[in-house]
């Protein structure tokens, strides 16, 4: 959503479970001070449980880009088309994101995918010999709205 400006060979633009804001992902000021005084945070992968560490120069980055890093103000400006997937079960990102990512451009193409979670149902490593349908359905709609 952020490219859809910068780069004119882009032609369309397509999001799976995104965000809508950087800024309000970041914890309360507490947990963000004492980010900065240790350096890192450590993030729970909800799905597999894992503490994933993250830098505080990556709070840093977002404060001293907050402008350019505006999903709001970029996706207003989108003159292009916009297809914003979401899964309705999504434990990471809530489905909301994607409400408010459509709100922001009226002509958005917006699909919602019914008992599906941030992952479109799949894990990694996946193993299975086909794709879940969560999944499929992305793709497929993904793909449609691509070739149109």
């Amino acid at each position: 959503m952020l490219a859809g400006n910068k780069y004119k060979e882009l032609k369309k633009i397509l999001t799976w479970a995104a965000i809508a804001d950087f800024m309000e992902r970041l914890p309360d000021a507490i947990e963000l001070q004492k980010w900065k005084e240790s350096g890192v945070f450590f993030i729970k992968n909800r799905r597999t449980k894992q503490d994933m560490p993250m830098n505080y120069d990556f709070v840093q980055t977002l404060i001293s880009h907050q402008e350019e890093l505006n999903i709001e103000k970029s996706v207003r400006r989108l003159n292009k088309p916009i297809l914003v997937i979401h899964g309705v079960n999504d434990e990471t990102v809530s489905v909301e994101n994607a409400e408010r990512i459509k709100s922001w451009k009226s002509d958005a193409k917006f699909e919602v995918i019914a008992d599906c979670n941030h992952t479109f149902n799949g894990i990694h490593p996946w193993t299975d010999l086909e794709l879940p349908k969560a999944t499929l359905e992305a793709l497929e709609c993904s793909l449609a709205f691509l070739t149109a």
